[in-house]
């Protein structure tokens, strides 16, 4: 796990400039227990975005959101309930 840390300490994501898209944000979360895990979120059916659907926790960024990687861990705190302080 150090050395994957260690790779993507400098990682900074792409951006799509493109007038029509939304900023937004996902988390590849790596969850080290007895194995590595990846958690995933289910949408439930009556979502108005993507009903139904499994996908990696993640959405809009808000206005309040100074950059993208706190969109990112807060939309993991609401939909995960993992708290941005215990994530490294």
């Amino acid at each position: 796990m150090d050395g994957l840390n260690s790779a993507l300490s400098s990682y900074e994501p792409a951006r799509i400039n493109q007038p029509e898209y939304t900023d937004s944000a996902v988390v590849l979360a790596l969850v080290e227990e007895q194995t590595l895990t990846i958690p995933f979120v289910k949408r439930t059916r009556d979502c108005e975005r993507h009903p139904g659907e499994i996908g990696l926790p993640g959405g809009r960024r808000e206005s309040t959101d100074t950059t993208l990687r706190i969109t990112a861990l807060r939309e993991l705190a609401e939909e995960t309930g993992v708290r941005s302080d215990t994530v490294r």
